[in-house]
């Protein structure tokens, strides 16, 4: 007899657990397991926790076995009393149970979608949580490195990001994360490593050009003028904008940095 019911999958390292429901929970573990194995389930945190710890490191469990119709309602309940959608306590995505009787896992609709964003809105992650997460991701390699996409998938990234643009806020975040980074030697060494031999695109040749053009030479008469009026203590902005060239040439040339005016 296929056994219907709510059923839970433990991480016993941490006790964490996922919550779900079935018409045969022996078909739905199976197909867990295989997910799992392949590193291709839809719960980022579950599949994590599995790759970390291994699979010996979970156990499967009937919470209770119900009829088909009460499915979805029961295990909202275990969703709900064992908070299984708290990132600290469980591996569960959607708060709320999803009709999925004997539903692969598949494209989500839009109204489910819509209830995730809603119920994860303003939520932020604990600091244990983000340096778990951290300590987790460390020493793994993407699994898309080293794939080389189609001509039809580029095509389509393309044709998706065509007239997007980035909003106000969105580049201030982004600026405000990269402010003040500096880049390990390793990671300029592997950057460097990997544009030797590559050629600049006419794009790229276009503002090299442009940029060596825009450079100004300053004679030995220029620069020691400037450095009289830095001593004086006028203004750079003052002193850049009569000479043509931006603040950050009149700080190198007043710290005699020669290879800013030669």
């Amino acid at each position: 007899m296929i056994a219907s019911g709510i059923y839970a999958i433990r991480c016993l390292p941490n006790g964490k657990a996922y919550v779900g429901s079935a018409v045969s929970i022996a078909r739905r573990w199976r197909a867990h397991k295989q997910a799992l194995r392949q590193c291709r389930h839809h719960s980022e945190h579950l599949q994590r926790a599995w790759n970390k710890y291994g699979e010996d490191a979970f156990h499967f469990e009937v919470l209770e076995t119900v009829r088909k119709e009460e499915l979805i309602s029961v295990e909202q309940r275990y969703i709900d009393v064992m908070a299984a959608c708290d990132a600290s306590r469980g591996f569960n995505i959607a708060p709320i149970a999803g009709n999925t009787l004997g539903v692969k896992y598949g494209p989500m609709s839009k109204d489910h979608k819509a209830k995730i964003s809603a119920a994860h809105k303003g939520k932020v992650h604990s600091a244990e949580h983000r340096a778990n997460s951290s300590a987790a991701q460390k020493g793994k390699t993407s699994p898309n490195k080293g794939k080389v996409a189609t001509a039809g998938t580029r095509l389509k990234m393309s044709v998706a990001k065509k007239g997007k643009k980035l909003s106000a806020k969105h580049i201030a975040k982004l600026v405000a994360a990269h402010t003040g980074k500096k880049r390990s030697a390793e990671a300029c060494a592997n950057m460097s490593a990997a544009r030797k031999g590559v050629p600049a695109t006419a794009r790229q040749m276009t503002g090299i050009l442009g940029t060596a053009q825009r450079r100004r030479k300053f004679s030995d008469q220029q620069v020691a003028e400037i450095r009289r009026r830095c001593e004086l203590n006028q203004r750079i902005a003052e002193i850049a904008a009569e000479f043509g060239c931006n603040q950050g040439t009149i700080y190198r040339i007043k710290n005699n940095e020669r290879q800013a005016y030669l």
